[in-house]
């Protein structure tokens, strides 16, 4: 079994931004994960009380009630929380933005968090990047565990601010927990107005700004990170399907748009991408009239559409596909 999907709509701010401006309440939880561990729904919520931070843990037997929890002291503050089916650890993330304490991120493996025995359980601080001077925040858009290689890819967005203007730029930071000496560290250069990330899986990572698509390459034990291709993404409406190859190490990204119009000619589709892409593209704009970007990223037998803040809108394969209702 696997939990039910979820539309989750971004308005477009990033939820961390949003947080900062509430008004803070005695007690608050900051982030929230869930995972299937030894056939069971865990649950972990991270809980601020005052100036103390707690791990509170969760097993479900049925997805209505937890069946028994526990908390966990946490040994500093922190602002994400996450775990994966079948592992024994939780990993933490903690950002400082004190001047005082140098502006810095915190990467901590919590191991055997599922215990209620203290003593067997661990803190443990798998990296710490100092941020540079010119960062004011920073934020984690994205935390997934690459299965095939033991790796944790953790991508973060760094906001600058030009000409008081604020301005984001693209980090990647990959840390293998079978042989944690080796991190990749990748920072793309390019800084723009706004980025999301519309799409990640264990080797890839697509994201849009204002005028393109990025593709990345995430890295692994014998490549680091990068930049593979860009796609100009200027018009107002536009269709676009992304091709990715299955094997990582073979083959190129593919990439093909089309601007439309808002009453646009169904033939264009299908001519742009044949018959069963074009009627998945047709169907899919029937339900989400309103956006206007349409992006099908495609791998194997999988596809997936979505808008241009990354909310899903359609999934399929070769056989079937459904459609993500507003």
């Amino acid at each position: 079994d696997s939990l039910p999907w979820k539309i989750v709509k971004n308005d477009g701010n990033d939820d961390d931004e949003y947080h900062e401006r509430q008004t803070p309440s005695v007690v608050r939880t900051k982030h929230c994960s869930y995972a299937y561990i030894n056939n069971n729904l865990v649950g972990v919520q991270l809980i601020e009380k005052i100036d103390t931070h707690y791990l509170k843990v969760m097993n479900f037997q049925q997805q209505s009630n937890p069946t028994q929890f526990h908390q966990i002291t946490l040994d500093q503050k922190y602002d994400k929380c996450y775990i994966f089916d079948d592992l024994q650890f939780a990993i933490l993330i903690g950002i400082t933005d004190d001047k005082a304490d140098h502006n810095k991120v915190v990467v901590t493996q919590l191991m055997n968090f599922l215990l209620q025995n203290e003593d067997l359980r661990q803190h443990k601080t798998l990296y710490q990047y100092n941020l540079p001077n010119d960062i004011n925040k920073v934020f984690v858009t994205e935390l997934r565990y690459r299965e095939t290689d033991g790796t944790l890819i953790i991508v973060m967005k760094e906001k600058v601010e030009r000409k008081h203007r604020p301005y984001y730029y693209l980090t990647v930071v990959t840390i293998n927990l079978r042989n944690q000496q080796k991190i990749n560290y990748y920072h793309d250069e390019d800084m723009t107005s706004y980025w999301f990330s519309i799409y990640i899986d264990d080797f890839y990572l697509i994201k849009r700004d204002g005028g393109s698509l990025q593709c990345y390459q995430i890295g692994d034990d014998t490549n680091n990170t990068r930049k593979i291709a860009t796609h100009k993404d200027e018009d107002l409406y536009i269709a676009c399907k992304i091709t990715l190859p299955v094997n990582q190490s073979v083959g190129d990204i593919q990439l093909k748009s089309i601007p439309f119009q808002q009453e646009f000619n169904k033939e264009d589709w299908i001519k742009c991408w044949r018959m069963k892409d074009g009627n998945v593209f047709d169907k899919t704009h029937q339900v989400h009239k309103g956006n206007n970007h349409f992006y099908m990223i495609d791998k194997g037998e999988n596809f997936t559409i979505c808008d241009e803040y990354g909310n899903i809108l359609c999934k399929g394969n070769n056989d079937e596909s459904q459609i993500l209702e507003q």
